[in-house]
């Protein structure tokens, strides 16, 4: 088992070179994922691990329902005419021991100048750009995962996903651009499908987690402006401490590539906690996101989860943005049992 979860991570490593990646980022998705900073691959035990690891749907409960919308930003407050980023998803997914049924909707939009400040091309020596790139990327994601148990710590999963939408890109007077503007624009449609694979060994209160992500590597747009989604991977580990009344969770979660945004590289470092009290009515959440290349951002988060019924929840989540590091919020419905 242990040998096999060993390849299991060099053949995603190997397959990730070169170590880049582009387009949609992990922590975009999942409001108990983003409570706990993006550290998650390893804990991924509800509905979300459709996207975050297909392996975690056997270890969760029997059923888990999600229902949810994320909004993030880079930074988190926008600079007018940019560089700037937002990733807004929608998502409603459900997940059994060995069957998970998924639809996202992913709307990136970014805003960078076209030329550099204050060349000659550009017309403008009063430090500002004369226009800027308007990019917006739409994708429709549905997707079967289906899990398989080896033994009986080490699970094997993929999820296989039928992608539709496309990108625009398109270059505006700079002022009173936003980021906004870039996620308005109409993109036109392509289909496309995907593959996802993930595996999770659990061994009593520790868990390891590694997934690798857009295998197939889908392009959107045939031009120079068109977006690959790279093959990307990441790797996580979590320990948890589980009784009738209350659970605890320390996790961490590193990624493998890099993926190229309008502010930078980007290869994240996640640690976080969750903590489930009141006979499991209450969930509370803090997680730290930190960019290990380039700009070393460090990005703060939070999260509650409120139990209406013993199976019914209400999740929200708070990214702490500031002019350098990404923002957001998250919230949703989640139902386990």
């Amino acid at each position: 088992m242990a040998k096999s979860f060993v390849f299991l991570v060099s053949l995603m490593v190997a397959a990730s070179t070169p170590l880049v990646a582009r387009a949609q980022i992990y922590e975009a998705v999942g409001t108990r994922a983003q409570g706990m900073g993006g550290a998650f691959v390893a804990v991924a035990d509800d509905a979300t691990a459709t996207w975050w690891n297909p392996a975690g749907i056997a270890t969760g409960a029997y059923f888990s329902g999600v229902l949810e919308h994320v909004v993030l930003t880079d930074p988190g407050t926008p600079p007018t005419g940019g560089p700037a980023r937002e990733d807004s998803v929608g998502d409603v997914a459900i997940a059994l021991p060995s069957l998970g049924l998924s639809y996202y909707r992913f709307r990136v939009g970014e805003i960078h100048p076209s030329a550099p400040i204050g060349s000659p091309g550009s017309g403008r020596q009063d430090g500002e750009a004369a226009s800027v790139d308007l990019r917006s990327l739409a994708v429709n994601r549905l997707g079967v995962t289906f899990g398989q148990s080896i033994g009986s710590h080490f699970v094997i999963a993929s999820t296989l996903a039928l992608l539709w939408g496309g990108t625009t890109t398109v270059t505006e007077p700079a002022s009173g651009q936003s980021v906004s503007d870039a996620s308005d624009l109409d993109t036109p449609t392509e289909t496309h499908g995907d593959v996802d694979l993930g595996a999770m060994v659990s061994l009593g209160a520790l868990r390891f987690g590694v997934v690798g992500k857009h295998l197939v590597e889908p392009r959107f747009g045939a031009s120079e402006s068109g977006v690959t989604l790279k093959r990307e991977a990441r790797v996580g580990m979590a320990i948890t401490s589980k009784g009738t009344a209350h659970a605890f969770t320390v996790a961490t979660d590193v990624d493998l590539t890099r993926t190229p945004t309008v502010n930078g590289d980007i290869q994240h470092l996640a640690v976080g906690g969750e903590a489930l009290l009141a006979h499991r009515r209450l969930g509370v959440r803090a997680g730290l996101n930190a960019n290990l290349v380039g700009d070393k951002r460090v990005a703060p988060s939070t999260g509650l989860s409120l139990g209406l019924k013993s199976r019914l929840f209400i999740d929200g989540a708070y990214t702490f943005g500031t002019e350098t590091a990404r923002g957001g919020w998250g919230v949703g419905v989640r139902s386990t049992f």
